[in-house]
């Protein structure tokens, strides 16, 4: 029998944006809005698939975070002065993936986890709107996908 395990996670992000117009602008920018450090906080959903003595599982793990920052925009004309812009977002991340554990002891373990993830700026997104941005982007949702690769160890401590 498999096992679903609910995890409730929290963890810090370090993210940076930087913007770069594109060549067929007529005044080109390159704006560094610097490095933010924010909480981000989610579920993990683990299914333990039961072969191989339960070292395999899949992975599920919503989260939300955060990002703000602020550049100033020199100005490219002599007479006009420099502006400030600013950057503030809020994103839900859907990392899916697999999980193997490496059994060390019965108290401690090591497992590799490799996640394909895909983040979305709209806080009203779902998954359903996930599969439809492939089909028609829109404007209001940004979609990021990439590939994560973690390795960690766990030690299971008893208190008495």
């Amino acid at each position: 029998n498999g096992a679903l395990k609910i995890t409730p996670t929290l963890g810090v992000d370090f993210s940076k944006v930087k913007v770069k117009s594109g060549d067929n602008l007529l005044v080109k920018r390159n704006e560094d809005f610097g490095q933010y450090t924010s909480i981000r906080f989610g579920v993990e959903l683990e299914y333990v698939l039961p072969f191989n003595n339960n070292k395999w599982s899949i992975l599920f793990e919503p989260n939300y975070s955060s990002y703000e920052g602020e550049a100033i925009v020199p100005s490219n004309f002599k007479y006009t002065p420099d502006s400030s812009a600013s950057v503030d977002y809020s994103y839900i991340d859907f990392p899916i993936g697999v999980r193997y554990y490496m059994y060390l002891k019965k108290t401690s373990s090591i497992f590799i986890n490799g996640s394909f993830t895909t983040w979305c700026s709209n806080p009203s997104i779902s998954l359903y709107s996930i599969l439809l941005s492939f089909l028609k982007p829109s404007k209001k949702t940004i979609c990021m996908f990439n590939l994560i690769f973690l390795i960690c160890y766990t030690l299971l401590i008893k208190l008495k």
